[in-house]
């Protein structure tokens, strides 16, 4: 699976003649670095991290990787390639249930997780229903 931007990055359009639209509603950005490499930036710097870190990085730059999208999508369509298929609602139901059995592996792996996951499913369910476009059929 690789997004639009990806595949600007990587070159693949070439290799693509139809792409799946799947509504997702809400896709996760996630900026991470190790400790070591914490450890080594200027205090000034873990600060600025601290400041503009969590949800406002993940929100600014998922709303920067989505518009770059829409841009690409755009291009893409004036040029007709590669075809664009979206899923019915049955269709979609049942990419979430294949999932779910990845999504019940990574939760049996502890109870932590387990919590977690609940957790991140409530935040994503209620980022989803402010900007989701998704038809119904609740994406894992």
């Amino acid at each position: 699976i690789q997004g639009w931007s990806g595949m600007r990055t990587f070159g693949s359009f070439p290799l693509v003649d139809q792409a799946w639209d799947i509504p997702v509603g809400t896709t996760p950005f996630l900026l991470l670095i190790n400790e070591q490499s914490w450890q080594r930036q200027p205090t000034s710097v873990q600060r600025a991290m601290r400041r503009h870190g969590g949800l406002g990085i993940a929100r600014s730059s998922g709303q920067a990787y989505a518009a770059i999208n829409q841009q690409i999508r755009v291009a893409l369509a004036e040029t007709g390639q590669p075809a664009l298929m979206a899923p019915d609602t049955s269709t979609q139901q049942a990419l979430v249930d294949r999932s779910q059995a990845l999504h019940d592996a990574w939760m049996t792996a502890s109870i932590d997780r387990e919590t977690t996951y609940r957790a991140a499913q409530t935040f994503l369910k209620r980022l989803r229903a402010q900007t989701s476009t998704a038809p119904a059929g609740s994406a894992p």
